[in-house]
């Protein structure tokens, strides 16, 4: 059985790393000494979205961001190309320096800790909701034994990547053998950085939308053809062999939209296959089943709204899409000078066997 799991800033954000849009935010709208009129115009605007009461415009993540910068292209002319790349490109390069720094903070040396961590979550991924539960119980039995997991990072750190490094480097062969890729879809700190809108309908000026410096620069699968990366296509032939694919901490929104449209057309091959959404929600409270159907509709809509199934083909799908709120299964706070006790966490199961906890 084929495991995949789409790993987004939420796994960043629960070992404790400041890298929320708002958290860079609040650090790039600043003025520096040695910003441009035309850098200092574009903080000022990101600061009008940030302090407006219009629902429709704040930036709360980061897919709101790279969408709202898809729009930013109406504010200008057609002739002002060069403005509008100067300030895609200057925050890019922030952001990178930014994350740069954040990830200094991250403290790997409790190994044990975070080997339990990651073997727990691999246990631990799809018990949820009692009877969604039970139905990927059954899927389980049901498919071919064995386990494999696969990672698709949409994460520029490398944290996931260390992280299982020392899980692997803690369990016995059988399990380290059932870890396989980890695949850094929009590149790395260092290496091939990606952001941006999915496609070059999201830029909103009809110039700039048939711009190739433009297109280029800022739609997404364009950069990863243009850098000749190969990451898209190695995420597209691990989703399509997924049996399972669990969504973590990562954002349903437009500018990926190929991601969704690809999982939605995967989940309408077989019966058999399965998507699992773990969200963060402050507004998802297990006490009340309303708080919980209202955010897994909500999130389940948008998923299939970037489809292009036809509606009796997202209907369908629909019954093997399972959502649950606040299943934060890769939770771990590793930030230095963290004063909690992390020698408290108790693992799902201290069996070596990522395998045998499975069906547990």
């Amino acid at each position: 059985m084929k495991i995949t799991f789409l790993i987004g800033n939420g796994f960043d954000i629960g070992i404790g790393l400041h890298t929320k849009y708002q958290d860079f935010y609040e650090k790039y709208s600043s003025p520096e000494s040695d910003d441009s009129k035309n850098i200092s115009d574009f903080k000022t605007h990101l600061k009008e979205y940030a302090e407006s009461s219009d629902e429709k415009k704040p930036i709360i993540d980061w897919a709101d961001f790279e969408s709202a910068f898809g729009k930013h292209s109406n504010d200008f002319e057609s002739n002002e190309k060069r403005r509008y790349l100067d300030r895609f490109e200057h925050f890019a390069m922030k952001f990178n320096s930014y994350l740069e720094e954040e990830i200094k903070n991250v403290d790997y040396s409790n190994a044990k800790f975070i080997s339990k961590t990651m073997r727990s979550a691999l246990a631990s991924f799809y018990e949820i909701r009692q009877a969604d539960k039970n139905a990927l119980q059954s899927l389980i039995q049901r498919l071919p034994s064995g386990f494999s997991y696969n990672f698709i990072s949409f994460n520029y750190t490398d944290c996931l990547d260390q992280c299982i490094k020392i899980f692997k480097s803690l369990t016995d062969e059988g399990t380290r053998k059932q870890i396989r890729n980890i695949i850094h879809v929009h590149g790395y700190i260092d290496k091939n950085m990606i952001m941006g809108v999915n496609d070059a309908s999201q830029i909103s000026n009809p110039e700039f939308a048939k711009d190739i410096d433009v297109i280029n620069e800022i739609v997404k699968p364009q950069q990863n053809l243009d850098g000749r990366t190969a990451y898209d296509n190695a995420a597209t032939d691990t989703i399509n062999e997924s049996d399972i694919i669990c969504i973590y901490g990562m954002s349903i929104g437009k500018t990926d939209k190929k991601w969704w449209n690809l999982i939605a057309a995967w989940l309408s091959k077989s019966g058999d296959h399965a998507l699992i959404i773990l969200k963060h929600d402050t507004n998802y409270n297990q006490r009340f089943v309303f708080t919980q159907s209202t955010l897994a509709n909500k999130t389940v809509d948008q998923f299939l709204s970037f489809s292009s199934l036809n509606q009796e083909g997202k209907n369908t799908i629909r019954r093997r899409i399972y959502f649950c709120g606040n299943h934060d299964i890769f939770e771990m706070n590793l930030r230095k000078k963290d004063t909690a006790s992390i020698d408290s966490f108790v693992p799902t199961s201290d069996s070596n066997s990522v395998e045998q906890t499975k069906l547990a």
